[in-house]
């Protein structure tokens, strides 16, 4: 930043002793009009082309500063819940989240689990709510999340779910909801269709390390409160 403000004031000391000297000039000769002219549009164009330049550099340094100071709060929060919170998953704090957090909180237990994570880049926009999991680099399965509430999920979403996940060349897949799901025998009990509800989330969840359990639980708190 101190070196744009060194050109942007060699450049105005410059131009303010050229348009002086030729205004001076001009008492003689009226030709010079035109170029004082000139002069003087180019300085003003100089003079708010560079300050727009300096001024959207420091927008960005004091975004930048706030992202971090954001962090730091966020991480200091954490830290002190990851100390004082014992986790306890119950069906009713699944189903307070709304669908953002209860996506983040899903994705955080298969990343846990040691799976890669990939946002398909064709679904944004439409279907946020659904994710790859990688094993290794290799395709592993397609999980889909609802935040419903207490709801039941309708035969229509686990159907078309069921067929993007099919023409994805996924054989494993997942759907994963707060609320339960309408019953099917039809999808029930399709090899690698796993329908997980509030209990079984809670199941899987519990199954974890308890640091990670901890964590979970902590940063599932701060995002609700945050939501």
């Amino acid at each position: 930043m101190g070196y744009l403000r060194f050109i942007f004031i060699i450049i105005s000391v410059i131009l303010f002793i050229l348009v002086k000297y030729l205004l001076s000039t001009l008492a003689l000769n009226p030709n010079y009009a035109f170029l004082v002219l000139f002069l003087w549009l180019a300085f003003e164009f100089s003079f708010k082309k560079l300050n727009s330049h300096v001024s959207s550099k420091l927008d960005k340094e004091l975004k930048h500063k706030q992202l971090l100071e954001q962090q730091k709060k966020r991480q200091n929060l954490l830290d002190n819940l990851i100390k004082t919170t014992v986790p306890n998953w119950t069906p009713d704090i699944l189903q307070s989240l709304n669908s953002k957090v209860f996506i983040k909180l899903v994705a955080s237990y298969f990343r846990a689990k040691g799976f890669l994570i990939e946002y398909p880049p064709f679904l944004k926009g439409e279907m946020e709510d659904v994710f790859f999991l990688y094993e290794s680099s290799k395709p592993f399965a397609i999980v889909k999340c609802r935040a419903i509430n207490k709801d039941i999920v309708s035969i229509d979403t686990i159907s078309s779910f069921y067929d993007l996940s099919k023409q994805q060349g996924f054989i494993n897949l997942a759907l994963v909801t707060t609320g339960e799901f309408a019953k099917n025998d039809t999808f029930q009990n399709r090899r690698g269709f796993n329908l997980i509800g509030a209990p079984q989330l809670i199941s899987l969840l519990s199954q974890l390390p308890m640091d990670e359990q901890t964590y979970l639980f902590a940063e599932m708190l701060i995002d609700k409160n945050n939501s």
